[in-house]
This record gives structure tokens, sequence and C-alpha cells, in this order.
């Protein structure tokens, strides 16, 4: 599942005001080179924390609302209350399906015949071996299930397929690519660990550029010429 909008717009701003602060700090004319890339590192790191806390949160609301469909889904799933034993006669009977091929076929009939029990069985099956990401022919399973017997749900298993989606590889390497942190041109040398070092590093003078000494002033200058003037020798009497 991609991240929600709410999140895409938190990134969107903590990558805006990463970059103000880079510009910022690179404008910074108090600023050493130390401490320039001091700074530099310690907005980067602070930037990293942040896009972290909000992979993590994006992660955690995902799992909640998979939960959520998760019992919707499993609860269509269950028993009626009709005939408890017939149900558990049936489960027994899917959860010896080895492959999704053989489950469908079975499914196909059981909804041609009326046998209730027997396709809420299968659907269940289906629903637990979908989250294999190896293997997604289950997914056709639950499809024809839903598309026949129950299509109020569709909404649902199309919400739900969509998170089971977002929890692979390729789809949270897309989320790390969005939420990465450009490391700033003056550290692109510095490994992880210079960095942390860099930010260990005490604060002195070595943050700040040196300060021009400023020359005698034009009122210094005529304040010692008239000391000067006024040590010379008296009148001659």
């Amino acid at each position: 599942m991609a991240m929600s909008r709410d999140v895409m717009q938190a990134v969107a701003r903590a990558q805006q005001r990463y970059m103000e602060q880079c510009a910022d700090i690179r404008s910074d004319r108090d600023l050493s080179d130390h401490g320039r890339r001091k700074a530099l590192a310690r907005a980067y790191r602070e930037t990293q924390t942040v896009m972290a806390a909000l992979r993590k949160g994006a992660e955690q609301e995902t799992g909640r609302r998979r939960d959520e469909l998760e019992k919707k889904l499993f609860r269509a799933a269950g028993n009626d209350g009709t005939s408890t034993m017939a149900y558990r006669d049936a489960l027994d009977r899917a959860a010896r399906f080895k492959n999704a091929k053989d489950a469908q076929e079975d499914l196909r009939r059981a909804l041609r015949h009326g046998d209730d029990s027997l396709a809420r069985a299968i659907f269940s099956t289906a629903l637990d071996r979908i989250q294999n990401p190896l293997d997604r022919s289950w997914a056709a399973v639950v499809d024809e299930y839903v598309d026949k017997a129950k299509p109020d749900l569709r909404g649902t298993v199309d919400e739900y397929n969509s998170l089971l989606n977002g929890e692979n590889k390729v789809v949270r390497f897309e989320q790390a690519m969005t939420t990465s942190v450009a490391k700033p041109n003056e550290l692109k040398a510095s490994s992880d660990a210079e960095i942390d070092s860099i930010l260990r590093s005490p604060a002195d003078l070595q943050d700040h550029a040196p300060r021009q000494q400023a020359g005698p002033s034009t009122h210094q200058n005529v304040s010692a010429s008239q000391v000067h003037l006024s040590e010379g020798p008296g009148e001659i009497g």
C-alpha cells in the first residue's frame, strides 16, 4: 500500500524544511568550514530521524488497518451458525488443498450446488494463503468467492490486497526511496561514522569564522595627535 496523502505531505514538508536549513547554513558567514559541516550534519541527521518516524508511523497504520480488514473478512468466512459440524468438516477438507487451482474448482462446485459451508471454508483457507507473497494464485480464489457470493465485500478485498502488496519488498524499497535524505555535498565523502564524529566534536572557536581585527579609527588617530600636540614644549619666557 502506498503511503497515505497525509504522510506524503509530511514527507514533502520535511524535505522542504531540510533544503531551506541547508541553504541558510551555507549562507551563514559567521560559520567556519568546520562549523558549516557540523551544522549541515546536524540538519541531515535530524531530517533522517523525522523520515524514519514517518515510515514507522505509516507501517503501524498499515498494520492496524490490515488487522481490521482481516477480522471483517474472516467473520464473513466463518460459520453462519446453521451447522457447526458441517463447517468444521469443510474447513478440514479445504485445508488439504495443495494448490489454488484445485481449491477454485471445488469452490465453483460448492457455489453451484449451494454448499455454503464448503464455499466459506475454501474462502477462509484462501484468505490464509493469500498472505504468502511468493504465491499470489490464491487471490483468484478469494476474488471468485467474493464476486459470486459476497459482492458487498469487493471494496474490502481490494483494500486488503492493496495492503498486502504494500508489504512486499518492491513497495518497501519505493517507500524507503521516497523518505531518503540526500547527504549535503559538503559531506558526500564522509561516512556515517565520520558524520557522527563531526557531530560529537565540542563547540569551540573552530565552529565560527575568524573575525578581522578593525584598524585604528580616524577618531582615535585625531585624539592621539591632539594628545601629542598638547604635550609639546611650552612658551619660552
